[in-house]
């Protein structure tokens, strides 16, 4: 398995995916399925209170991924989410 994927890859796998969307992309999209809003309630931030219980195991922390951009593109081409 690679570890990185480059761009002429990505275009490919758009491009194929444009031809063959994903099935669960597509059962989505029949039956008019959204995904559940979060409000920020539901979204763990701050783990501070939390590593009292774990005890001595490492944690790294690590910023969430940030895929609105992706989203946004897929939204603008016409791709479900």
């Amino acid at each position: 398995m690679r570890e990185h994927v480059d761009l002429p890859t990505v275009k490919a796998l758009q491009a194929e995916w444009d031809r063959h969307p994903p099935v669960h992309h597509l059962v989505a999209g029949y039956l008019g399925y959204k995904p559940p809003v979060k409000t920020s309630g539901q979204v763990v931030t701050d783990i501070d209170d939390y590593l009292p219980a774990l005890g001595p195991m490492p944690i790294m922390k690590v910023q969430p991924v940030d895929t609105t951009a992706f989203d946004a593109q897929q939204t603008a081409r016409g791709a479900p989410l």
